[in-house]
């Protein structure tokens, strides 16, 4: 399970109510969370506060951009082997 990432339109402190909902259910069914929105540079508070129509990570606030994109599927796929490498 992966949680949400923080974006602008949505504040941090909703993300980490809402992944903390998640990864309570998911520790309940014996599935691994991975907390994207607190291991990722992705915040709120960055991309909102670029207003000037440039975003770090995002588009608009809330898709990612490439450097969003690239950041979460780095961090996906090195999270996903280090689980395989402990399991196997």
């Amino acid at each position: 399970m992966v949680t949400p990432v923080e974006m602008s339109k949505v504040s941090a402190a909703e993300i980490r109510r809402v992944s903390d909902i998640i990864e309570r259910e998911a520790a309940n069914h014996g599935i691994v969370t991975l907390r994207a929105d607190k291991e990722l540079p992705i915040k709120h508070d960055i991309e909102k506060r670029n207003d000037n129509g440039v975003k770090r990570y995002t588009t608009d606030g809330v898709h990612t951009n490439e450097a969003g994109a690239r950041l979460i599927g780095n961090y996906l796929s090195k999270k996903i082997k280090h689980i395989y490498n402990q399991q196997h």
